[in-house]
């Protein structure tokens, strides 16, 4: 019997949805918790055990977010999951739907936010191919995939090493003394600091941020409209932060050439530079890497460190530090509390001794330029796959048949 050349999506997978509400998600949770964002939350109660597909049923612009996972895990009431019938590889339904984006959002309905139906996901057909050209197609896609996934747990490992160094000395103050000895726990001279509410080893100080970083804030309300002019005008979103600190611009969110003059009229984001989010992820920070020029978005403010090294900056405002910090200066506001401004220009920064400073700063420097170089890489097998994307998966590309 002939194969159809198309079917429909709920003919290949099984589609349900998650039945949790957003605010169902704990800090620290056991399992994934996958909304509609680009990367999950936690929370300690699993309802799912498969390997599925993830794929965001609302999202504003339309940009509906889709990822794989296999294991125990719970979802958001508008996150759909889809799970494989058989006859189907689970990986080529990806794919095939990872394709497809730009049509779910030309298809999505809703003006302020759009939706996924069902009815949509139901009615949408993929190529229907024998099983093992399916898994022939998919694992090729699926292999660059996968060495993706290794960069970013070798890029966990080096992020884990740059905390654990920097707990350890800048916390614990058990960085190596003149001997080469564990400062605090070998007798180091300790004083106290009223601005941190502890003891800091003799010698160290205690900076208001303005004293070492310049503060920006540019004010801007209403977002410029979406409009493609050129690569370089762009804004910097909440979306391209990372929960580990670091941008991710594989989608951009681009201005006219007019806006972005506009908005970057205070300041364009640049190399080193950090920004820090007054709303939304109240708190988080991350570090513009090498080769970045932007204009800054909503709900962020920049800090252009002047007098301190860029890599040592980086982990104090990542450190448990800074997050005591921004609890105790969060602004209450009427629908959500917010870190303004004024709060980050208060923030009290640690500074080491010269020596400790330069030594600590060069290992942060080598591991976070390691770990943006492995991300660099990540861009560029990511390149690679979306360009082999449409080719396999339409057919363009194929398979020589094995001789007999």
């Amino acid at each position: 019997m002939e194969l159809k050349k198309w079917v429909r999506l709920s003919d290949v997978c099984d589609i349900t949805t998650g039945k949790l509400d957003a605010n169902n998600a704990v800090d620290g949770g056991k399992y994934p918790f996958f909304t509609c964002a680009p990367e999950p939350l936690a929370i300690d109660e699993f309802a799912f055990d498969d390997d599925v597909i993830l794929l965001a049923g609302n999202n504003a612009n339309g940009t509906f977010h889709i990822q794989r996972y296999h294991g125990k895990f719970n979802a958001y009431q508008r996150t759909y999951v889809l799970a494989a019938k058989d006859g189907y590889n689970i990986d080529y339904i990806y794919y095939s739907l990872k394709l497809s984006l730009v049509q779910f959002q030309k298809a999505s309905q809703g003006s302020q936010t759009k939706f996924l139906t069902k009815l949509i996901l139901n009615s949408f057909q993929i190529r229907n191919l024998p099983f093992d050209i399916q898994t022939k197609l998919s694992s090729v896609l699926r292999c660059i995939d996968d060495k993706i996934s290794n960069n970013n747990s070798i890029n966990s490992e080096l992020e884990s090493l740059a905390k654990t160094i920097y707990d350890y000395w800048f916390l614990q103050f058990e960085f190596p003394n003149e001997e080469g000895l564990p400062y605090k726990s070998s007798g180091g001279k300790m004083v106290w600091s009223e601005e941190l509410k502890r003891e800091i080893p003799e010698g160290w100080e205690v900076k208001n941020i303005r004293a070492v970083c310049d503060i920006v804030d540019c004010l801007h309300s209403k977002k410029p409209d979406y409009s493609f002019e050129d690569e370089n005008y762009y804004l910097l979103q909440l979306e391209n932060l990372t929960s580990s600190g670091y941008i991710d611009l594989s989608e951009k969110y681009f201005i006219t050439k007019e806006d972005y003059l506009n908005w970057t009229s205070k300041i364009e984001i640049q190399e080193n530079d950090f920004v820090i989010t007054n709303a939304g992820r109240t708190g988080a920070v991350g570090m513009i890497p090498a080769g970045v020029r932007c204009a800054l978005g909503r709900n962020f403010t920049a800090i252009r460190p002047t007098k301190i090294n860029p890599y040592y900056l980086r982990m104090f405002l990542q450190s448990s530090y800074m997050e005591m910090q921004v609890k105790s200066n969060l602004d209450s506001g009427a629908f959500f509390k917010s870190f303004n401004v004024k709060s980050i220009k208060e923030i009290q920064v640690l500074i080491p001794g010269q020596k400790i400073l330069e030594r600590a700063s060069d290992i942060f420097s080598y591991l976070v330029k390691k770990i943006e170089l492995e991300l660099s890489e990540n861009r560029e097998l990511a390149d690679l796959r979306d360009w082999l994307l449409p080719m396999l998966m339409n057919g363009q590309v194929g398979f020589k048949e094995e001789a007999t």
